[in-house]
């Protein structure tokens, strides 16, 4: 069974260190486990894991305001990738983002990264400019990405 769990202050000390384990494998420039922790005050962020049978096996992290989802951080752990879980987790993301009234969803992603652009492309995602020398340790471009979301009501399940 797949689910997501919203992590909270509460909860954050059983799903943290997971979280740190897997960002500083899956990014280039990793939050630290202080930034996560600065995302759990936001009011306008939301850190979910996703678990499969109850065990870790990935986390998103994003942000719901004036009437926009931002995506910050998607990452699986490597033997749940291929499996079709990071687009449910995407399905998921913006049916919530629906939900709470956004209109259109954004994301940047390195243009180096083929496989979360494939992903997002898949998701409706549509590149729609570049932020130049985005990125510090490399001076990498950014690709800005942007689809609509359509308005159905609550958010669905995985």
């Amino acid at each position: 069974m797949i689910a997501c769990v919203e992590v909270t202050a509460a909860n954050f000390e059983r799903y943290g260190s997971e979280i740190c384990r897997l960002e500083k494998t899956a990014f280039r420039t990793p939050w630290s486990e202080a930034a996560y922790r600065q995302e759990l005050d936001n009011p306008v962020s939301r850190l979910w894991v996703l678990l499969e049978g109850g065990s870790f096996a990935g986390y998103a992290c994003f942000w719901i305001f004036a009437q926009e989802l931002h995506i910050m951080k998607i990452a699986l752990i490597a033997p749940m990738r291929g499996r079709g879980l990071a687009s449910k987790l995407m399905e998921r993301i913006v049916a919530e983002g629906g939900a709470a009234g956004a209109r259109s969803a954004w994301l940047e992603v390195r243009p180096s990264n083929a496989a979360a652009l494939r992903l997002y492309v898949r998701q409706g995602f549509e590149e729609i400019g570049r932020r130049r020398s985005y990125y510090s340790d490399s001076g990498e471009d950014a690709v800005l990405m942007s689809r609509p979301i359509l308005q159905r009501g609550a958010a669905g399940k995985l």
